[in-house]
């Protein structure tokens, strides 16, 4: 098999991580929960500096890619979850 195999499948992986709070983090701005927008932007914002950081091997990179978008999914449940008087952004 391809050397890169294992790769391809951990960034499948994290390829369906990314989109499952995509839809989740999409609905809550539409119904007006903006303050969703600081953690995930907290949780780019470190991604970004992690890879720059740290890249010694494609593969290094594709785990920080993963991690970040289980992150970003806990995130976006999280905020999901939370209760509606608990939620910083309603009026």
């Amino acid at each position: 098999p391809p050397r890169s195999l294992p790769l391809v499948r951990l960034f499948a992986l994290a390829s369906s991580f990314y989109s499952l709070p995509s839809s989740t983090l999409m609905y809550l701005l539409a119904v007006r929960r903006t303050a969703v927008a600081v953690p995930v932007l907290l949780l780019a914002a470190a991604e970004a500096a992690a890879v720059w950081f740290h890249h010694p091997s494609l593969a290094a990179v594709v785990r920080i890619v993963a991690a970040f978008a289980v992150l970003t999914f806990g995130a976006s449940l999280a905020m999901l979850k939370l209760p509606q008087s608990d939620r910083s952004d309603q009026p």
